[in-house]
């Protein structure tokens, strides 16, 4: 089995030599100026830290049994029974964790909160369930007893699973009516059974529910009722209708819990309680509560206040269940308004070590827990004799001869397991016979000779819960040893994980054990994870390559700037993207060897030469370099393919904190894995047919087997053919079967391992396949073909055409081929190879897009010029008669023979493949740079076999093949059967059908999907047993998100894991804590939550959740909250459907101000207080930026400014046609958290019947200049274009410089201002509109490899309001105002960059929606909201002042710039947040320049208080920090570059931290 140091190596190597091909590294081997290449390639290219080793403690047992336990607190029967059921495979006597017991001890205690801390896969849920259960079975009264809220859907229907199975024991002996019911309320419950929009159909899967029974999926009847196998559980709940009916247990999210409370509807709102004290709920549990810090704990805090009113009357106890934090009192405390005092904090404690005696390492022969069980099986199977187990197991003698030194196996006459391990006997017995009864192997003995029936036994062993605390005793008496390496790991760790490097345990084994040190760790750790004593995880980070450098004293290579052995400055090291020649980079401040030449931009030296050049000495091309920079994602999509082929598990998790990186990584396995695998079956096809057979047949196969393994594992029969998770589905089989077409093959065209057999039916000669070779390419790798004429675009190709993309192929070819090409040319077409283009298409085509008669008629004279040139060929064959002269390929139509190449001719300079026959190249020199050709054998063919490893074994230096593409795709033949790799994207806005299938199959021991790419919607508690490897896409926030997602790992007693973590190359927080990962790992961040009663905003969105919640359950006699619920919008224009929303919302309030005040007063100031009363009279008295007519006017107003052209009334209903939909739009109801302010996206597929509907962001879809092609983007892994978008609303006029010559362009400017302050240029008055639709399409071939970046501009205004705050205080001992309070602000993209793969040139274009539906008027789009800030005013006159200059001098563009990276790199570092958690502003004026930190979400996110909080002690000592940067003079990754940063940002030299610092520090 595969261990995780093996894993790490593999795909290490792996990344290396991806890097090495992909970013022109092969010729540093092979160049005499460097010392050491091969060694800095293998292990220094990709830097690594690690791996860390982390001995995971096993919980300490509670003192007495679990049965004796609950007994003592008169738990019911049946949950007694359900938790040795379900806890202990039904073991009387198996015990409880020490927290569980403590935490149930704690609930019955009193009724004071608890909060439960511990880390992951240590029983948490049974902790809060077993006492919700036993109250549901004690409560007499109808209705819930219980509300579970969970931050995630995904990790709330994980819960649901594991609750299922113990009321399926709870249930299975009551009657019906006492059974307990559970139900889950959330955005993805259905409605009701039925085909229509959010209704689940009958037969369907139900989110990935399981058979407590079978653990088959669960499906739905006509009735509701789930279902498998012939069993039905009506006591599950999962649809709305049945939910509504009641249920004991509920679980949900806070925004279903504010939805259903102002619902008109009594049954909805029943679901929660139709009135106070309605449900008799004990139990309100938060599970996973670290994840509401920051304002979003200050919302939760409100929310507990109103259930704990309105469940007042059951005095409902709130239980906190959270992964492992610093300060577990204090976050329960500002969660739930109990004093600190008063909560019951229950910690981890972890299992005590028993003393033991020193232990004999040497007597231990290597072995691994595989093989220990094997020969425990095979022992108890056969009771061989030891010459009998030799001959019959000759590969497990060393397992046998530890079994029998640790006393697991035991020999008289024959090999037995000991009398006294009973447990272990009767243990394998059970094992046995039930993966007999599963299998269709009568005998036992059989089980040991199928691999399948083997690890299945292995499993039942290590997964029975009823043997831990046996071998825990048999490990401790006889295997002493485990303890001594647990104690190792108490002293010297790094941090509160205590991790040490794997280096320092492999030195503890050295001493220790005369033999290979790491295989007694394997045996030791064997032994520990089946006592439970440890579970070890395996640690990693890796940084990708941004630069190479080369010292010419040392002669060797290195990552940084600086030589590692002589301590020089060095140049960065470039290579040619012809022919990889390396070139040092010197530019004008560096006193290069040919510094005269220096002007102001880089020369590019050849390596081992003193003069730069122009042209490569490699290939005579044109100077054209490459850096070593690989983008993360790319790097990691290798990776994670090498991971899943040699994983024991084979699938890995992986973690991005951002929608756009986890699709980037699907992507590029997409891209990659799919495309070099639909080359491999075609491949393996031709191969398995003898080297020959049909192009057509070829397709279907490759098609086929594609289908099979990526897409079907998706594909879901009970799917609605009308929904977006069945379009966004089928979209994926299209993208999957395009990887079959022969032109999406690049990598089979770039490996020539496949050509036409119609070249080898009519020439022998080398040169003339060659040549014939490269012509079938020109048709073969293109989707389509076209030429231009007049201005006319043709679909086509002419002879001229072809003979010039020939030629273009082969640049260096000096023999004639024209004739050669015209020859094969006719022979392909007779063939059916490619076809003539119909002359009255021509035609037609002709008439359609000439702009004018002259142009059509100079297209329809060069046609026939074609046709009678083609005519008079003297290669046409005779007889032949043509048409149009003009060739296309159709791709479907083409019934000859492909051919699999025997030998290649390779080009030992630029590495360019070439077909050869056997003896016998195309010629002596490379036809694309002019260097030598040698020729090699790739099979061998015999009796029609093809033999031999598929790829050119070059006799070279090189560290892996230069035969590359080739090696890569014959890779899988090489092994016993093909292994696929299957990549699934899971993330929020993926339809919760789509979620649970790619959970499902990514679940399963042989897992369907092998590679999951996930936002955080899988951190959380959701359980994957035999999952080993994790991957993260850059250092998560905090150490607790780092830990909660190595916790989904090593969850299973059988296996070590590995965790990867990947630094993003320029990611301020992944830089800083990869240097200093002692800081990181050092302590557990507290979880900070501020004072929820201080986020006036916030309040104001609960006051009025409650009274509307309190209006629906109280009806006033005029009925008035039915009649203003909702809007009938038939017939109405934009302006009336405006004027009925703000009557319905004026006639409500004048209810609520009216003769209902009073009541909602009281209830208003019994539920918060009388800070809640006076937000009450903000809310529905004032004109204040919380007030209902304000927030009314800035919403609804702006409507009226929209021309009906432009919105519809049926475009706003989904948005503003309920009062709930008005209340979330008025930043009101369900105001919890706002991951990245979305709105709804329309997809459409290659098909016009494929379309979805998903959501978006502002900065990743934007509209391209007058609503053109926009922004380029990744969803479900492939690439799509913003093809339309509509403006909404005008949000606002903002004055704008526009001039693109400034130095810092498109920023917004106060009204006070006519000229930009930077430029001198005059400001522009802009509207900004907001989001009305936007259409995506798929990008096409050439629109893929566009890369664009939105320019995203922030305004910030301070609104005044009671609560804001001035003070002065210096700062960086400058006198500064210093204000905090609320901040309305503007986002929009009025400008993007664009840039091409292939090219360095950056396009700013501006972004444009139209603003009418003709298309006449176009505008930037945006958004507007209301966030808390603090804000710093310096004079301009003390800057300048410590600047040592006048104003005028001061470069404020280039200070500002800087100033803002410093500190969003500070506080992304101080504050443990991401970049789009806040932003940063800086603005001038005549007097002053302002520096503005905001929240990045409407209503704030407590960043801006955490900066408020630590200004001082944290943030400012770190700006200060991020400019003493050693590494740079002006920037780099580790200071002032951060991701995102504008192109013009380096071009105008805005990034300069020497002027920053000379800000910050004066002198």
């Amino acid at each position: 089995m595969q261990t995780p140091q093996e894993t790490l190596s593999s795909s290490l190597n792996r990344a290396s030599e991806i890097t090495w091909w992909n970013r022109n590294l092969t010729k540093i081997t092979r160049t005499d100026e460097i010392d050491g290449a091969d060694g800095f390639l293998r292990n220094d290219l990709i830097e690594t830290k690690g791996p860390f080793v982390e001995l995971v403690d096993p919980p300490a047992p509670a003192s007495e049994s679990a049965t004796d336990f609950l007994e003592r607190y008169d738990y019911a029967d049946e949950v007694v029974d359900a938790v040795v059921e379900e806890l202990f495979g039904g073991d009387e006597t198996g015990h409880l964790y020490r927290h569980q017991s403590e935490m149930i001890e704690a609930v019955d205690r009193d009724t004071d909160g608890n909060i439960l801390t511990v880390p992951t896969a240590t029983g948490k849920t049974e902790a809060f369930l077993l006492p919700v259960l036993n109250d549901c079975l004690q409560e007499e009264r109808d209705g819930t007893k219980a509300i579970v809220v969970y931050p995630m859907k995904t990790l709330a229907v994980d819960q649901l699973n594991r609750l299922i199975r113990y009321l399926h024991v709870v249930n299975r002996s009551k009657d019906k009516a006492d059974r307990i019911t559970v139900g889950i309320w959330d955005g993805d419950t259905a409605t009701t059974v039925g085909d229509r929009k959010r209704e689940i159909e009958p037969g369907s899967y139900v989110r990935g529910l399981e058979c407590p029974q079978t653990g088959s999926k669960l499906t739905i009847a006509e009735d509701g009722v789930v279902e498998a196998d012939g069993r039905r559980y009506p006591w599950v709940k999962v649809t709305r209708d049945r939910v509504k009916d009641g249920a004991d247990i509920l679980l949900t999210n806070p925004e279903a819990i504010d939805h259903a409370f102002v619902n008109r509807s009594e049954g909805i709102r029943g679901v929660f309680g139709n009135g106070v004290g309605d449900h008799p709920v004990k139990h309100v549990v938060f599970d996973e509560a670290h994840v509401w810090s920051g304002i979003k704990g200050a919302a939760v805090r409100l929310l507990v206040d109103r259930l704990t009113h309105f469940y007042g009357p059951s005095d409902p106890q709130v239980s906190l269940v959270s992964a492992t934090i610093r300060n577990p009192g204090e976050l329960a405390s500002r969660l739930t308004g109990q004093s600190e005092d008063d909560i019951n904090v229950i910690d981890f404690t972890a299992r005590d070590r028993p003393v033991v005696e020193s232990g004999e390492f040497d007597r231990l022969t290597p072995t691994t827990l595989e093989e220990l069980l094997n020969t425990l099986l095979y022992v108890y199977l056969e009771s061989p004799s030891e010459s009998e187990f030799s001959d019959a197991r000759p590969n497990l003698q060393s397992a046998l001869a530890t079994a029998q030194e640790v006393g697991l196996v035991t020999q008289e006459n024959r090999l037995t397991l000991p009398d006294e391990e009973t447990w272990l006997t009767s243990a394998l017995e059970d094992s046995v016979e039930e993966v007999r009864l599963r299998s269709l192997h009568g005998r036992p003995d059989e089980l040991l000779g199928d691999e399948e029936s083997r690890a299945e036994l292995h499993e039942s062993i290590l997964d029975d819960a009823g043997l831990e605390s046996d071998w825990y005793e048999f490990v401790v008496d006889n295997v002493p040893e485990v303890i001594e390496v647990a104690e190792w790991f108490d002293s010297d760790t790094m941090g509160n994980v205590e991790f040490k490097h794997y280096d320092g345990l492999v030195d503890y084994f050295d001493d220790r054990v005369t033999g290979d040190p790491e295989e007694y760790i394997s045996t030791v750790l064997g032994f520990g994870r089946l006592a439970g004593v440890v579970t070890e995880k395996y640690h990693s980070f890796l940084k990708p390559p941004l630069k190479m450098y080369y010292c010419p004293s040392c002669r060797s290579l290195s990552r940084a700037d600086i030589c590692q052995e002589c301590g020089e400055r060095i140049e960065e090291l470039r290579f040619c993207e012809n022919c990889d020649h390396p070139f040092l980079v010197w530019d004008d401040e560096t006193e290069g060897p040919d510094s005269e030449n220096s002007g102001g931009e880089a020369h590019f030296v050849p390596l081992g030469e003193s003069a730069s050049v122009e042209r490569c000495p490699g290939c005579n091309d044109t100077v054209g370099v490459s850096d070593v920079e690989v983008p993360t994602s790319t790097l990691l999509s290798f990776m994670l393919s090498e991971m899943c082929r040699v994983a024991p598990s084979e699938k890995v998790l992986v973690f991005s904190d951002s929608h756009s990186a986890a699709e980037s990584v699907a992507k590029q396995i997409q891209q990659t894995e799919y495309g070099l695998m639909a080359a491999t079956l075609y491949v393996d096809f031709l191969k398995r047919r003898g080297g020959i057979g049909g192009q057509l047949q070829a397709y279907r196969h490759v098609a086929e087997r594609l289908r099979d393994e990526y897409w079907k594992p998706f594909f879901d029969r009970s799917l609605s053919s009308s929904g977006s998770a069945y379009n966004m589905i089928e979209q994926l089989q299209d993208d999957v079967v395009k990887n079959a077409d022969l032109y999406n093959c690049g990598f089979l065209f770039d490996s020539t391992l496949v050509t036409s057999d119609v070249l080898y039916e009519s020439s022998d000669d080398a040169f003339e396949l060659l040549v014939g070779h490269t012509l079938w390419e020109v048709f073969a790798s293109s989707e389509s073909v076209e030429f231009t004429k007049s201005g006319v675009t043709l679909g086509a190709l002419q002879r001229e055409k072809v003979h010039q993309k020939v030629r273009n192929k082969l640049p260096y070819c000096t023999r004639e081929v024209s004739d050669i090409v015209d020859g094969f040319l006719f022979e392909f077409l007779d063939a059916g190879v490619i076809h003539e283009k119909d002359y009255e298409s021509l035609q037609l085509e002709i008439e359609n897009g000439a702009d004018s008669e002259e142009d059509r008629q100079v297209a329809i004279d060069y046609i026939n010029a074609q046709r009678e040139e083609v005519a008079s060929s003297d290669a046409l064959p005779e007889g032949a008669s043509i048409q149009s002269g003009v060739f296309v390929r159709r791709h479907n139509q083409d019934r000859t023979n492909l051919r699999l190449l025997t030998h290649v001719a390779l080009c030992t300079n630029c590495h360019a493949a070439f077909p050869a026959l056997e003896g016998e190249g195309p010629g002596d020199t490379c036809f694309e740079c002019g260097e030598a050709l040698k020729t090699f054998r790739r099979y061998d063919v015999e009796n029609g076999e093809y033999e031999g490893k598929g790829y050119a074994d070059v006799d070279d230096e090189s560290p892996w093949a230069l035969d590359h593409w080739a090696h890569d795709i014959t890779r899988p033949l090489r092994s016993d059967e093909i292994d696929f790799v299957t990549v699934g994207i899971h993330k929020g806005n993926i339809p919760a059908t789509v979620r649970g299938i790619i959970e499902e199959g990514f679940r399963k021991d042989d897992p369907e999907v092998n590679v999951v790419s996930s936002t955080p919607t899988m951190e959380l508690g959701v359980d994957i047993g035999t999952l080993d490897t994790v991957a993260q896409v850059g250092m998560p926030p905090t150490l607790t998100n780092y830990v909660q997602r190595s916790g989904r790992t090593g969850r299973s007693r059988g296996s070590s894991s590995l965790v990867l973590t990947a630094i993003r190359g320029r990611h301020p927080v992944d830089n800083h804590f990869y240097q200093d990962l002692t800081r990181f790992f050092s302590e557990f961040q507290p979880v900070r939550v501020p004072p929820a009663y201080e986020f006036e905003q916030l309040l104001a969105g609960h006051v009025v959740t409650e009274v509307m919640g309190h209006m629906a359950r109280n009806p006033h006699k005029s009925n008035v909250y039915e009649r203003s619920y909702s809007v009938q919008s038939n017939g109405l224009d934009v302006g009336e459907f405006v004027d009925r929303i703000e009557e319905q919302l004026e006639e409500l309030q004048s209810v609520i101000t009216g003769d209902r005040e009073s009541v909602l007063r009281d209830h208003v100031r019994d539920v918060f207080g009388e800070e809640g009363v006076r937000v009450f009279d903000d809310v529905f008295h004032s004109k204040g930026t919380v007030s209902l007519s304000h927030r009314v006017e800035q919403v609804f107003e702006p409507l009226r400014n929209t021309d009906n052209d432009s919105v519809s009334v049926e475009d706003l209903t989904d948005e503003y046609g309920r009062l709930d939909a008005w209340l979330r739009q008025l930043g009101y109801l369900a105001n919890y958290r706002d991951f990245g302010h979305q709105f709804p996206v329309t997809f459409t597929g290659y098909e016009s019947s494929i379309r979805f509907e998903s959501t978006g962001r502002l900065y990743d879809m934007f509209p391209g200049q007058e609503n053109g092609r926009g922004a380029v983007f990744s969803m479900g892994g492939r690439d799509y274009l913003v093809d339309e978008v509509q403006a909404g609303r005008r949000l606002t006029e903002l004055r704008l410089c526009t001039d693109d010559e400034c130095d810092w362009p498109y920023q917004s400017y106060t009204d006070d201002l006519n000229e930009c302050p930077h430029c001198g240029s005059e400001l522009t008055a802009t509207p900004i509109h907001e989001v009305a639709s936007v259409h995506c399409r798929p990008a096409y071939k050439g629109e893929q490899y566009w890369n664009t970046r939105g320019l995203q501009i922030t305004h910030t205004e301070l609104t005044p309001t009671p609560d804001t705050t001035v003070e002065s205080e210096d700062i960086f001992l400058l006198p500064a105002e210093v204000m905090r309070g609320a901040f309305h602000l503007t986002e929009f993209v009025y400008a993007y960059e664009r840039r091409h793969a292939s090219g360095n040139g950056v396009d700013v274009r501006r972004s444009e929606a139209s603003v009418t539906r003709d298309d006449t008027e176009y505008a930037p789009i945006g958004r507007q909201f209301q966030a808390t800030g603090i804000q710093f005013d310096f004079p301009k006159a003390e800057i300048a002042e410590r600047l040592d200059t006048s104003g005028e001098d001061v470069p404020w563009a280039a200070l500002m710039v800087s100033f803002e990276q410093a500190l969003q790199r500070a506080i992304a570092v101080s504050v443990n947040v991401e970049l789009d958690d806040f932003e940063v502003r800086s603005s001038i004026d005549n007097e002053s320049l302002t520096v503005a930190v905001v929240d990045g979400r409407s209503g704030g996110n407590g960043v801006a208080w955490e900066v408020a909080e630590t200004l001082h002690s944290r943030i400012l000592p770190e700006v200060e920090e991020v400019l003493a940067c050693e590494n740079c003079y002006s920037y780099c990754e580790e200071c002032l570059l951060l991701p995102r940063t504008p192109a013009f940002y380096l071009d105008n030299d805005l990034l300069d931290k020497q002027v920053a610092r000379d800000f910050v520090h004066g002198d």
